[in-house]
């Protein structure tokens, strides 16, 4: 395995090919907070069973998901399925990716002026991260209040509001970093 690479079985490289597709973004998203069958999931996505049923087969042996009931159904066994409970981080990130990539697939990230996405690679000292995961949840809180101002305003109105998302990710990255920094977190 080379620097910045990770194995074929690595966190990253499932997730990748676990939001590849646009109808499994769908079936992770409507099985996040629910249990539900390919039928369910097919209905209410307005997909073919048969291609449900394909990448929800193709999401169960990669260990995305799991079942957790079955039932008699004309004679036929009909599988319930979840998103199988992982390393709430690997989750989030999932969730994450999913989001992005229905954003870019719909044409949404950019479609407007004020559109941020930033990142900042950096070397921090324990120091550091603390102070970074303290400025996170100074932010999570923030964007709390922000939704919450934004909710009235848009009841007060009786006006739909446009569905956004906002990320905070800090993360230790894995070796090779490639984005011109070194280990000082100096540009290189």
């Amino acid at each position: 395995m080379t620097a910045g690479k990770t194995s074929a079985d690595g966190v990253g490289d499932r997730l990748l090919k676990a939001v590849s597709h646009p109808l499994r973004i769908e079936i992770l998203r409507l099985l996040r907070d629910r249990v539900a069958s390919p039928k369910e999931i097919a209905a209410e996505v307005g997909a073919d069973l048969g291609d449900v049923s394909y990448h929800v087969k193709y999401l169960l042996q990669k260990g995305d998901l799991e079942i957790v009931d079955t039932a008699m159904r004309r004679g036929a066994v009909e599988h319930y399925y979840r998103l199988k409970a992982g390393p709430l981080g690997e989750r989030a990130i999932r969730e994450l990716v999913g989001e992005a990539v229905r954003a870019l697939n719909a044409g949404t990230v950019e479609s407007r002026r004020n559109t941020r996405l930033e990142w900042t690679a950096m070397a921090l000292d324990e120091q550091g991260r603390r102070e970074l995961g303290e400025l996170q949840a100074r932010w999570t809180e923030e964007l709390e209040r922000l939704r919450d101002a934004a909710a009235e305003r848009l009841t007060a109105k009786s006006r739909p509001g446009k569905p956004v998302v906002a990320a905070i990710l800090g993360f230790e990255t894995a070796p090779g970093l490639s984005r011109g920094w070194d280990a000082s977190g100096a540009g290189a």
